[in-house]
């Protein structure tokens, strides 16, 4: 099973794209101000590694709270917890963290 991707051509291209935020990028989080501009011109968000390090201790909490703020601002933005199994974020996943642990 493959994904297709088709231009609506009766919205703006960017309100159709997906823009991502990881954390060597966005140590931060974003304001309320910041969210909405998000969710107003994006259809899909994708949250990853490191994300907001400086505001939440482990990505996976700093994710959950992007997400409840994009859906505040827009109950139809779509957004993805990107999780990198490939490279091992270990400081920054909680279950990551637990994983090493064992």
């Amino acid at each position: 099973a493959g994904a297709t991707w088709t231009h609506r051509f009766d919205e703006p291209l960017a309100k159709q794209m997906w823009v991502d935020f990881y954390g060597h990028d966005h140590k931060t989080m974003p304001t309320a101000a910041q969210w909405q501009f998000i969710a107003d011109n994006y259809a899909i968000v994708s949250l990853e590694k490191c994300f907001a390090r400086q505001a939440f201790r482990w990505t996976n909490d700093a994710v959950h709270a992007g997400a409840a703020a994009l859906k505040a601002a827009n109950p139809a933005v779509k957004v993805l917890f990107y999780h990198n199994s490939m490279i091992n974020f270990i400081d920054c996943y909680k279950d990551g963290a637990d994983f090493a642990d064992h």
